[in-house]
């Protein structure tokens, strides 16, 4: 079923634990995610930039702010892969610094959207190191 308002806006969705981490199959369940919902924004008349490798990550600048969305790491699930939590943190952090530096001189503000918030232990890097120069 599709929602009408999706017809006539762009959504964008980023994952979220209760999406797939804590599902029964995790990798299964993220990639019905990445089919079904990660693409929403697909009919938008402006550039969306998705990052390779982890296509949920995306970017475009709307009316001079740069939008940035990214998959940060947390799961109630404590025994979820951590090697890949760091891997993604990493990633993250990449996409962050290539879009500010691919449009710093055309923005005027930064928004970047994830799902945790950045008490959460294992996101605290990443966030430190958005926010420092």
């Amino acid at each position: 079923m599709v929602i009408p308002f999706l017809l006539e806006r762009p959504v964008y969705a980023i994952p979220g634990e209760q999406d797939y981490a804590s599902c029964p199959n995790p990798d299964q369940a993220f990639q019905y995610w990445l089919n079904e919902i990660g693409k929403w924004d697909a009919s938008t008349k402006y550039v969306v930039k998705r990052q390779k490798g982890r296509i949920e990550n995306f970017a475009f600048v709307f009316r001079k702010v740069l939008y940035i969305g990214v998959h940060v790491v947390g799961t109630g699930d404590d025994s979820y892969n951590k090697e890949e939590w760091s891997y993604r943190l990493s990633d993250d952090l990449q996409w962050v610094k290539e879009n500010v530096q691919a449009n710093l001189d055309r923005i005027k503000g930064i928004i970047i959207f994830g799902h945790k918030y950045k008490q959460h232990e294992v996101n605290q890097e990443f966030f430190f190191h958005t926010t420092c120069r």
